[in-house]
C-alpha cells in the first residue's frame, strides 16, 4: 500500500475509534504499522496522581495494560519528560535519555523488557490541566531507534488524534446529558415526548409510550407524531413543534404567526407566540366521554443548520409535555423549593406550568391576578437561572425527575 494511501487508512481509523472505543486496537494496530513499528498504545494518564483512566492497545499482550495502570505508569521516565513540553507534539525515546541510561530505569528492566519492547515515539496529543492523552507506538531494541521518516508519519498524525479525542469527548458528554435528561423524563409523572421539527420521535418516556399504545388524543404514524383525531389539529400540533423547534437561546425578540390554541405565556392576545418564550400549549381532542388532552411544547436545542453533518439523523429539537385531565398530576412543589429557593406561591406556579397549565389558566384557578402570576414567573425565571417560560418548564421537570416525584407526589385517576 502507498505511503499516502497507508496513512489514509490509519486516520479513517482513528476518526472511527473516536466514534467507537472499542476501536482503538483496530486504529493503533494502523498506527503501528504505518510507522514501522511492533505496537502502539493510547492512554489518558492523571499526571497528578500518575493513575490511568483509559488505556488501549495493540501489537503487545493486553495484560501489559493492567501491570502499567497498576505500577508502571508512575515510574514511566517518558510520562514525566513530557509533562514539561507543550502537548501535540511527537519525540522519539532518545530525546528523554540516551538507550543505556534508559536501559537501567526500573519502567525498562521490569515492564518493558518483559514483553520485548524498548523504543518508542510519541508524545500527549492533547493536555488539559493533569489530564493528559498519550500515544506512540513501540519496538524492539534490535530494530534500532525510529528515524525521521518515521517520526514525521507519527507528527502528520497527531492532530487527527487531537480531534479524534475532542470528537469522543463531545460524544461522551452528549451522551451523558442525554442519558440524564432522559432519566429524568422518565421519572416525572407527565408523558414526555422529544421530537424533531417535523414531528418525528426522537424518544419517549414510559408513560407516553403507553398513552400512543392506546391511541387516545397522540399517536405516531411512519414515525411522526399526530393527533388521533382527524379534525386539523395534526396540522397546528406540527406548526407548534416547528415554531419550538426553530427557536436558538439567542434569537432575537420577535412574533411568530399564532399557532395551537394561545400562546406560551398566557395572553392569548393575537394567538402569537413570543420567542422569548416559546413553545405553545394545544388541546387534543379524544373520543367522549374523554376529555382532550393538554400537550405543552417548548424547545429543546438550538436548530441544526440546513446542510448538518446529522443529514436525515432525527436531533431532539422540541420536547411535549402531555397531560391527562383524566389522572391528577401532582408535581412536589417542596422539592422546587428546596431545590430554587422559590417561595411556595413561585413554586406552586412553576409546577402547574410544567404540566401543561397557561399563565392566565393558573390565575384564574388560584385566584390571583394576572399582574400577580407574572410576578411570581419573574421570581421563579431569576431563582432558577431561566430566561423563559420554558426553560423554567425544563428546569422544573427535569429536577423534578433528577430527584424523583417523592412521597406524596405522582398521578392518580380520577
Amino acid at each position: 500500500m502507498r505511503t499516502r494511501e497507508a496513512a489514509a487508512d490509519v486516520i479513517g481509523g482513528i476518526y472511527e475509534a473516536a466514534l467507537e472505543p472499542a476501536r482503538w486496537p483496530d486504529a493503533l494496530g494502523r498506527m503501528a504499522a504505518h510507522a514501522e513499528a511492533e505496537s502502539a498504545a493510547a492512554i489518558v494518564v492523571d499526571l497528578s496522581a500518575a493513575a490511568v483512566g483509559f488505556m488501549a492497545v495493540a501489537g503487545a499482550d493486553p495484560r501489559a495494560l493492567d501491570d502499567y495502570a497498576a505500577h508502571y505508569a508512575r515510574l514511566d521516565p517518558w510520562s514525566a519528560f513530557l509533562g514539561g513540553r507543550p502537548a501535540g507534539r511527537a519525540i522519539v525515546s532518545q530525546t528523554v535519555m540516551d538507550d543505556a541510561a534508559f536501559e537501567r530505569t526500573e519502567f525498562y528492566s521490569d515492564f518493558l523488557r518483559r514483553y520485548g519492547l524498548f523504543h518508542a515515539m510519541g508524545g500527549f496529543v492533547v493536555r488539559s490541566g493533569s489530564l493528559a492523552f498519550l500515544a506512540g507506538v513501540l519496538r524492539a531494541r534490535d530494530r534500532g531507534g525510529f528515524q525521521p521518516t518515521q517520526l514525521a508519519r507519527l507528527k502528520a498524525l497527531f492532530p487527527h488524534l487531537g480531534r479524534a479525542a475532542r470528537i469522543h469527548r463531545q460524544l461522551a458528554q452528549a451522551g451523558g446529558i442525554a442519558a440524564g435528561l432522559t432519566t429524568a423524563l422518565d421519572r416525572v409523572p407527565l408523558a414526555a415526548v422529544l421530537s424533531d421539527r417535523t414531528g418525528r420521535v426522537v424518544w419517549m418516556n414510559q408513560l407516553a409510550e403507553a398513552l400512543v399504545r392506546r391511541g387516545e388524543g397522540l399517536r405516531v404514524r411512519q414515525g411522526r407524531l399526530e393527533a388521533a383525531v382527524a379534525n386539523g389539529t395534526t396540522t397546528e400540533l406540527r406548526r407548534l413543534i416547528a415554531a419550538a423547534a426553530i427557536i436558538g437561546l439567542h434569537t432575537p425578540r420577535r412574533r411568530l404567526p399564532g399557532v395551537g390554541a394561545s400562546a406560551a405565556d398566557g395572553n392569548g392576545d393575537d394567538g402569537a407566540i413570543d420567542v422569548n418564550n416559546a413553545g405553545g400549549v394545544l388541546l387534543l381532542p379524544r373520543p367522549w366521554p374523554l376529555k382532550p388532552l393538554t400537550v405543552m411544547v417548548t424547545p429543546m436545542s438550538e436548530p441544526a443548520q440546513p446542510l448538518d453533518i446529522a443529514l436525515d439523523l432525527p436531533r431532539p429539537e422540541a420536547l411535549l409535555l402531555v397531560s391527562d385531565p383524566e389522572r391528577a398530576v401532582q408535581l412536589p412543589t417542596d422539592r422546587l423549593t428546596h431545590a430554587f429557593g422559590l417561595t411556595a406561591a413561585e413554586a406552586k406556579l412553576a409546577a402547574a406550568l410544567a404540566t401543561g397549565s397557561s399563565l392566565t389558566a393558573y390565575a384564574e384557578t388560584a385566584q390571583i391576578t394576572i399582574g400577580t402570576a407574572r410576578w411570581y414567573l419573574k421570581q421563579a425565571l431569576a431563582k432558577t437561572g431561566a430566561h423563559r417560560q420554558s426553560e423554567l418548564v425544563r428546569h422544573v421537570i427535569t429536577t423534578v425527575g433528577a430527584i424523583g416525584t417523592g412521597t406524596g407526589a405522582g398521578v392518580e385517576a380520577r
